[in-house]
């Protein structure tokens, strides 16, 4: 009889550790701009002066809000920093600055970056970047600053398109001073496995100088030299020793040195292969295999620096239903993948439950499942109680999904929740930037819905029962 007793007392707390971990997200706050921006697109957060700042791409604004109390978001500064586009925006972590990455209007030229006094937005430094850049980031340490130069404009010579280089552009501080700004160029990473390759013979919607403004074209992409590569993304490894950069459309990752401001690594994030719903018709079945290439936008590196965690949104054709049953993978994974920080080997991916979940919710956008389904656009990671979570941005879907990596081996999405209590129109609210922030214990998720004006802010909370 006492065996059973403890069997069973043993048995109890295994079911209460159990029910401990277990989280979800909650919808919190939205925040509307004051202007009525359309394009709220980047969240920065300064967590030393409980700061967040967010981008109006359009209107070349930024706000400065204060966090205090996360749920109640509070503006303390707006500013108009350029009359040119404005790709991405960064917090200093600890002085009193913003990084901005400005486009120039002419779709060849080198961009710059405008380093900005977080109070009045004065320009206090300008520095030059390649051309068009986008995702930019300082270190966790405060002394690097690195770009993601996409290079992404086009124009028909009558023979073939031309594009300017991919790049990036990186830049050592010293308190609030760039002391030295270096432009590294990139090379042909065509050999290198599980990237592109030539037999895949993919296409991108472009705007090509010269053609119909008001429409994009299939521009081809066979290979990853230069003019073909598209630096995305910005991320660090915690320590600030290594920077990575995702290659979207080239479905690669490239890591740099922080030290020698040289690329250490380049590797290949390899294909997906799960079910998924292929069609657009109204109906929304999980039946048909799909292989893509898992193409990431967003990436994020665990609070240990031990993975990689990419937001597998795709930007490349063909669709699914003209790879079904063939060898050539579609682009856009549709998942969260993980990968080994330090040496690119994959591990895991969500396969399809990034969608599954979202359509659980009543969010999944059935019109985009020949395309890209939820399409995973960004993603952060933090540590809960010493558990691996992340948080999965999905712009078609309107929501942001909770993904446990308790096991990273086994990732696992939780729960699906939309930015606003009225999602559900295909893309109608479009979270792009996401960030994570910790205060008092409690852990908070911010959204900026790109083409609402809004931002969401989100808390991971328990749903254990008493």
């Amino acid at each position: 009889m006492k065996i059973i007793f403890t069997l069973i007392i043993f048995l109890l707390t295994c079911n209460s550790i159990t029910h401990a971990a277990e989280r979800a997200l909650e919808r919190v706050a939205i925040y509307k701009t004051q202007d009525d921006c359309k394009t709220t697109e980047i969240v920065s957060i300064q967590k030393s002066t409980k700061r967040l700042a967010l981008s109006c791409s359009s209107k070349g604004e930024v706000s400065i809000l204060s966090i205090e109390h996360p749920s109640q978001p509070r503006l303390l500064h707006q500013f108009t920093i350029s009359n040119q586009d404005v790709s991405s925006i960064a917090f200093h972590p600890t002085e009193n600055i913003i990084a901005a990455a400005i486009i120039d209007n002419n779709p060849f030229a080198n961009g710059i970056i405008q380093i900005h006094n977080a109070n009045t937005g004065k320009v206090i430094h300008t520095l030059p970047s390649g051309v068009h850049p986008d995702g930019l980031a300082f270190s966790p340490n405060g002394k690097f600053l690195v770009v993601a130069n996409e290079g992404e404009a086009y124009r028909y010579n009558g023979k073939h398109y031309e594009s300017p280089e991919g790049s990036v552009t990186f830049a050592r501080f010293q308190n609030t001073n760039p002391i030295e700004t270096i432009q590294i160029p990139l090379e042909d990473y065509s050999h290198i496995e599980g990237m592109l390759k030539k037999e895949y013979s993919r296409k991108y919607e472009r705007e090509v100088i010269g053609g119909n403004s008001n429409e994009e074209t299939l521009v081809p992409i066979h290979d990853n030299r230069p003019a073909n590569t598209e630096p995305e993304y910005v991320t660090y490894s915690p320590d600030s020793s290594k920077a990575y950069i995702s290659l979207q459309e080239n479905n690669g990752v490239l890591i740099i040195d922080t030290a020698s401001a040289k690329i250490e690594k380049v590797f290949g994030l390899g294909i997906t292969e799960h079910l998924a719903d292929i069609k657009d018709n109204g109906k929304v079945q999980f039946n048909n295999t799909i292989k893509a290439l898992r193409e990431p936008d967003g990436i994020a590196i665990s609070p240990d620096g031990q993975y990689l965690l990419t937001a597998d949104e795709g930007d490349t054709d063909p669709k699914a239903s003209k790879t079904h049953g063939k060898k050539k993978p579609k682009g856009g994974g549709r998942t969260m993948s993980v990968f080994n920080a330090t040496t690119g080997v994959f591990i895991a991916d969500t396969a399809n439950q990034l969608d599954k979940m979202a359509h659980a919710a009543g969010l999944y956008p059935d019109g985009r499942s020949d395309n890209k389904g939820s399409e995973p656009e960004n993603v952060v990671s933090f540590t809960i109680e010493n558990n691996l979570y992340a948080a999965v941005g999905l712009e078609r879907a309107n929501a942001i999904a909770l993904v446990s990596l308790v096991n990273p081996s086994k990732p696992t999405v939780v729960n699906v929740m939309g930015v606003d209590p009225n999602a559900g129109k295909e893309g109608q609210y479009a979270p792009e930037g996401l960030a994570h922030y910790e205060s008092d214990g409690r852990h908070y998720i911010f959204s900026a819905n790109e083409k609402s004006g809004t931002m969401t802010v989100m808390e991971v909370v328990s749903t254990t029962m008493n």
